[in-house]
C-alpha cells in the first residue's frame, strides 16, 4: 500500500487554495487506485506540479477494451 506523504505546507495549501485542494485530491486518488504498488507518494508544491504529476500517471494508464 503506498504511503502519502503531505508536508505542513501543503496541507496549508490545501485548506486555502481550493484549485491546489482539487488537484491534490485527485492526484491522491489517482495513486492509491492505479499505483498503489508505490512504496511512497509525495504531492507536489504546486498545483502546476501536481498537474504534472497527474498527467504522468495517466500517461502510465493502459486503456482496457
Amino acid at each position: 500500500m503506498v504511503s502519502i506523504i503531505v508536508a505542513p505546507e501543503q496541507k496549508f495549501l490545501m485548506e486555502n487554495d481550493s484549485t491546489y485542494r482539487e488537484a491534490a485530491h485527485l492526484a491522491i486518488y489517482m495513486v492509491k487506485v492505479f499505483y498503489p504498488e508505490n512504496d511512497v507518494f509525495t504531492l507536489s508544491d504546486s498545483t502546476i506540479g501536481i498537474i504534472s504529476q497527474i498527467d504522468n500517471m495517466v500517461t502510465g494508464l493502459k486503456r482496457i477494451k
